[in-house]
């Protein structure tokens, strides 16, 4: 095994540790004086209604940013998370917890070992609230990926018409490289 390989195997291994998990496995960071919580979601969470109802409702909202289109449901989801997102060993979920309640969700998928860098994934503003409060939750998930698992760099796909997600990757330092 080449040190590539062996950087994949450490970094799917830890992953798959942590969705494996108890799902209180927690970063936790504080914005504006609010304390806030960057939740995995773990096997544990297949069957918790909450989140499989959120996770539901936040993609219809914003269905029109996904390249995959189709009929989102309860089912649907939770089929999702299952084998989209849990038996994917370079894919994470967190579920973004301020004062008790779920406010969105922010994750990782498709690491490269050729650059040892991981793509930026599925961020969704759940309840409009907190301004400021998803650039800081992507901040600091970038950082635990460089100090927890060792990622060196971050890439992103987004729609060329989603102005806003377009400012907030710019202001975070990520160059437009491809339309």
């Amino acid at each position: 095994m080449n040190h590539q390989q062996a950087l994949q195997h450490t970094i799917y291994n830890k992953l798959t540790r942590i969705k494996q998990s108890n799902p209180n496995t927690v970063i936790s960071n504080t914005y504006n004086n609010v304390t806030y919580q960057l939740i995995p979601l773990t096997k544990q969470n297949v069957d918790n209604k909450e989140i499989i109802s959120l996770l539901t409702s936040w993609r219809r909202k914003h269905e029109f940013w996904f390249p995959a289109q189709f009929i989102v449901t309860l089912k649907g989801t939770r089929s999702w998370l299952v084998d989209r997102v849990l038996e994917v060993p370079d894919r994470i979920l967190f579920m973004i917890r301020v004062n008790g309640k779920h406010i969105g969700h922010i994750g990782l998928f498709r690491y490269d070992k050729g650059d040892n860098s991981i793509e930026i994934d599925n961020i969704i503003r759940g309840k409009p609230a907190y301004p400021g409060m998803m650039t800081h939750a992507l901040t600091k998930l970038m950082i635990w990926g460089k100090t927890s698992l060792g990622f060196s760099n971050y890439r992103l796909q987004v729609a060329s018409d989603n102005d806003r997600a377009m400012r907030l990757y710019k202001r975070l330092g990520f160059i437009e490289t491809k339309r």
